[in-house]
């Protein structure tokens, strides 16, 4: 490829790392050879790290060439290259942080392809191809784009789920994924082993009536002042968050038991196999079985790229990939039938201060493809790419932002709903799916 951009008059460098005032950065890194998970992730990681030193630059564009399928993960087989694919949502993201004139995703299948033909390939996208930010380049050489379609619900089929099922939900204490469980137990009260961080703590009678906030904050530095204790701004900010996250996840526990479910809420941190293994062994002996994954743990760090440290993207990408991975791992040699992802608009059109959020959803997205693959119609498999929710992470700045741009969070209640029928879809191939809510318009 180097030398038809020679050929066509154009300087053309091949360089182990960023060379400074480049016009043009094209990283090849998802072309190497691939054995390994943690190989695909770390080559997300390089490219991440070169977008950071590019946004300081004035450049004219950043193109990331990869090699999953060409049909960006739709028809991969290969489970190493699934955990590459979330480089997308870096160029979708930066397409909104900076001003730069040409961004763009490259899939290609260069497999058992003639270098010549594949060089060719790709330098004819990258030099004639028309403005798509995705492209996917198969391995006969035809030209794929990812387009978005409205395909409502026709049928559902609730026999895949019975009272005796056991759903694990990791972030299942609290928020939207905890409104989401309680929609399911409503239809059917499972079992549902709620996994989370949060170590809840004994509540003060006194506390418990309160559910504005603000009221608490007030009465948590009232009773301080009372009792003569010195207490910063930060530690009564810390309580009121445990005594919050506290009674939500009670709250969660309480209501999923009077719908006639069992309910556990177990501390785990999602980030580790061994405790997630750990988990996973103890439900199969009291319960005997697990039958659910639904994956809603994630973080937030809002950060542009040019800002965002390696420690604060590590921390956002791996509770969201490494997480999943873990409760994959964990549960192998289960008989799954439910298989769901809480995904991220933010994966499929980027979000500004978002590339690692929006980087670890897209590529949790190509994993549910791959394992939708593997799995056939034994398991339902759903990448739920979510909008905004009221409520949810989404503060008063972020809810202010998106109605600017014509997305309005989505009402809890109308949310849970579209939930529970993506769970009961009849449709196996509707892996990647996208709700949210626009000015005026309903669900997409």
């Amino acid at each position: 490829m180097v030398n038809n951009f020679r050929e066509a008059g154009h300087e053309a460098i091949i360089s182990s790392d960023y060379i400074s005032n480049a016009d043009v950065v094209i990283s090849l890194l998802g072309l190497n050879s691939l054995s390994t998970i943690d190989q695909a992730k770390h080559i997300q990681t390089l490219n991440f790290q070169l977008a950071r030193k590019i946004a300081t630059e004035k450049i004219q564009g950043y193109i990331v060439v990869e090699g999953i399928d060409g049909y960006l993960g739709l028809k991969n087989d290969n489970e190493s290259k699934a955990y590459l694919g979330g480089c997308a949502g870096l160029l979708k993201t930066a397409a909104q942080e900076w001003k730069v004139e040409y961004l763009k995703l490259i899939d290609i299948d260069v497999t058992d392809v003639d270098e010549a033909i594949s060089a060719s390939r790709l330098y004819n996208e990258i030099t004639q191809g028309a403005d798509s930010l995705e492209v996917g380049i198969a391995n006969n050489g035809l030209r794929f784009i990812p387009n978005l379609s409205t395909n409502p619900i026709e049928s559902i089929d609730k026999a895949r789920i019975s009272k005796d099922s056991v759903i694990i939900a990791s972030g299942g204490g609290r928020g939207v994924t905890a409104s989401c469980i309680l929609a399911l137990a409503r239809e059917i009260p499972c079992t549902f082993i709620l996994l989370g961080r949060t170590k809840p703590i004994v509540i003060d009678d006194i506390y418990k009536g309160i559910d504005d906030e603000l009221m608490l904050k007030k009465k948590l530095i009232e009773l301080a002042l009372k009792e003569g204790q010195t207490i910063t701004p930060k530690e009564i900010n810390q309580l009121l968050q445990k005594i919050i996250a506290s009674k939500e996840i009670n709250n969660t526990l309480t209501q999923l038991r009077l719908l006639g479910a069992t309910a556990e809420y177990v501390i785990c941190d999602i980030n580790s196999f061994d405790n997630v293994s750990s988990v996973c062994e103890q439900i199969r002996k009291k319960y005997g079985r697990i039958d659910g994954l639904l994956h809603g743990a994630g973080i937030l760090i809002d950060k542009l790229i040019k800002d965002k440290n390696d420690e604060q993207f590590n921390m956002v990408f791996s509770t969201k990939v490494d997480g999943y991975n873990n409760l994959l791992k964990a549960t192998h040699n289960d008989s799954l039938k439910l298989n769901v992802i809480f995904s991220s608009v933010a994966a499929r059109f980027g979000n500004r201060g978002q590339v690692d959020y929006s980087m670890a959803n897209e590529t949790l997205n190509k994993i549910a493809q791959y394992e939708q693959r593997q799995r056939g119609e034994e398991c339902l498999v759903k990448a739920i790419n979510w909008g905004p929710w009221q409520g949810g992470m989404v503060n008063e700045t972020l809810k202010k932002m998106f109605i600017s741009r014509g997305v309005c969070p989505i009402p809890i209640e109308e949310g849970v709903k579209a939930f529970v029928n993506e769970i009961f879809d009849t449709r196996f191939d509707h892996v990647e799916v996208v709700i949210a809510s626009k000015m005026g318009t309903h669900y997409v």
